[in-house]
């Protein structure tokens, strides 16, 4: 198994007894019950009978040794805040790609215990997004890559109080309450984006809602490519389809050289999204066409660390 949730609910039991059931049967059954409450029998048969008020449905199963054997528990563990894994994972998870390449696997969030530190990241080659909190045991230590199935998971469930993760060599493993999950580890590589993030050159700071307002309205045309011109007291987003041209100035805090750079109008998009403040840093990492482009909250989040890289397109 690749992802593995393991759940449990209050019930009163009157016969103990386990079983496989189809989840999305059992799950409609639930869902579209007409009582609170439902009853489910298991008779000789393999059959599972889900009853509620005047409903009941008849379910074909299988025997309990036909489903896969659950990982055991790592011993290498940390705790952190849930609230605070799952925002990293969602801050991050745009941008995991979805193809693997050149020996480092790339599907899924890594997640990362060093120096104090808990940070996590992903990449698809085109972009890099990287969120770091403070507050973890300077002794501690932990790096894992958490599958794109589970980071949706995860990132889908509510709960209040510290989370349990662990990482072996087949699975790592994050606890919550009476829920865990398990993410069965990959063969490959994950590089350490920390590493990668490019030295600035030049620095715009924009207003999130104008500049978020102006990549919304240049997605009208449906054109796949931004072209910034970037002067001393405006950005210009530009884009160009079959369906027609937008062009929009949007005022800016810049005191370098001009110049004009392309992006892709998704990434640019989704990095903004991500974004939590009322400003936005602009970091170019040169001033020509090939910028790579950083964007950071202004002012800096002080709970959170949190980079997004776009590289640029040629125009």
């Amino acid at each position: 198994l690749d992802v593995t949730l393991v759940t449990s609910i209050p019930a009163e039991i009157e016969e103990s007894g386990a079983t496989v059931v189809d989840f999305d049967v059992l799950r409609r059954s639930v869902a579209e019950s007409p009582e609170d409450e439902v009853t489910l029998s298991l008779d000789d048969a393999l059959r599972l009978t889900v009853t509620s008020g005047a409903f009941s449905i008849k379910v074909p199963v299988r025997h309990a040794d036909d489903f896969p054997t659950i990982p055991e528990t790592p011993e290498t563990q940390i705790t952190a805040p849930w609230a605070t894994v799952q925002d990293l994972i969602v801050r991050v998870s745009h941008a995991i790609s979805d193809h693997d390449g050149d020996g480092f696997t790339l599907q899924g969030v890594a997640l990362n215990v060093e120096g104090g530190k808990l940070a996590a990241w992903a990449t698809d080659r085109h972009r890099m997004a990287i969120a770091e909190v403070n507050g973890q045991p300077r002794t501690a230590k932990l790096l894992t890559l958490i599958q794109t199935r589970a980071s949706a998971l995860i990132s889908a469930m509510e709960w209040e109080g510290d989370a349990t993760i662990g990482t072996d060599d087949r699975f790592t493993v994050l606890a919550i309450g009476d829920r865990t999950v398990y993410s069965r580890n990959s063969e490959g590589r994950f590089p350490d984006l920390r590493k990668m993030v490019p030295a600035k050159e030049a620095v715009a700071i924009v207003g999130a809602d104008a500049f978020s307002g102006a990549i919304r309205r240049a997605g009208i045309t449906r054109g796949d490519l931004l072209r910034f011109d970037v002067d001393r007291a405006s950005i210009t987003i530009t884009a160009t389809s079959s369906r027609g041209e937008t062009s929009e100035k949007v005022a800016c805090d810049y005191s370098g050289p001009a110049f004009s750079v392309g992006y892709e109008a998704s990434y640019i998009a989704d990095a903004i999204g991500a974004m939590r403040s009322d400003q936005v840093m602009l970091e170019f990492a040169k001033t020509d066409d090939a910028a790579p482009l950083l964007l950071r909250a202004e002012p800096p989040d002080e709970t959170c660390d949190h980079i997004e890289i776009v590289m640029p397109r040629r125009m």
